[in-house]
C-alpha cells in the first residue's frame, strides 16, 4: 500500500458515524468539518457525499503531495456523475469500471439519470469491497444522515431504482 492510500484510508474513517443536521443544514457538533466543507463548495441543503470524498483526498495529499490540490478542486464536484466524467477526462488519473483499489473514489449513478452516489474503497474482498459514505444510510440510502462504512457486492445487476457502480477513481 502506498503512502497516500495509507492517509486516505486514515482521512476516510476520521469522521465515521457523524450526523447531518436535518435537510442537510450542517453537521450536528462538527463546526470545522462544516466550515471546511463549505470551502469545497458544499452549500446548506446540498448532498455532501461527493464533497466528503473530496475533504479525505484534500486532507490526505496535503502533507504528501499538495501540488496534486488544485487537480482535485479541479475535477471533484458536488455531483457524483460530473466528478467521474471529469476524473475519467483528465490526463492525470486513472480510472476503471470494475477494478477497485484502496483509496478509490467510487461512483454511482441512480438509475439511468443524472445523480448518483460518492463513497472512499476502505478494504476488498473476494466477493465485494468496503466503502466510507457520507449522506448515507443503513439500508444504503444515497439521501440518508449520517457518514457508514458499507459493503458493496461486485456485479451487481443493473437497476433502474437503485444505485449502479460506474466508476471507480485511483489516486495518484
Amino acid at each position: 500500500m502506498t503512502e497516500i492510500q495509507n492517509q486516505i484510508l486514515h482521512f476516510a474513517s476520521l469522521k465515521l458515524g457523524i450526523v447531518e443536521k436535518p435537510n442537510n443544514t450542517g453537521w450536528v457538533n462538527e463546526p470545522a468539518y462544516e466550515a471546511e466543507m463549505r470551502v469545497l463548495g458544499w452549500y446548506s441543503g446540498g448532498s455532501w457525499c461527493c464533497f466528503d470524498a473530496e475533504w479525505v483526498w484534500i486532507k490526505s495529499y496535503k502533507n504528501i503531495n499538495p501540488s496534486v490540490i488544485p487537480l482535485l478542486s479541479k475535477y471533484f464536484s458536488g455531483n457524483a456523475q460530473e466528478t467521474a466524467r471529469n476524473f475519467h477526462k483528465s490526463k492525470e488519473f486513472t480510472t476503471s469500471t470494475t477494478v477497485p483499489v484502496l483509496g478509490a473514489v467510487a461512483i454511482w449513478q441512480h438509475g439511468s439519470g443524472t445523480s448518483g452516489h460518492a463513497g472512499i474503497v476502505v478494504a476488498i474482498e473476494k466477493t465485494g469491497f468496503w466503502t466510507t459514505e457520507g449522506n448515507t444510510s443503513a439500508a444504503g440510502s444515497r439521501e440518508g444522515t449520517t457518514k457508514k462504512k458499507r459493503f458493496h457486492k461486485f456485479n451487481e445487476p443493473r437497476a433502474e431504482k437503485k444505485l449502479n457502480l460506474t466508476r471507480f477513481i485511483y489516486p495518484l
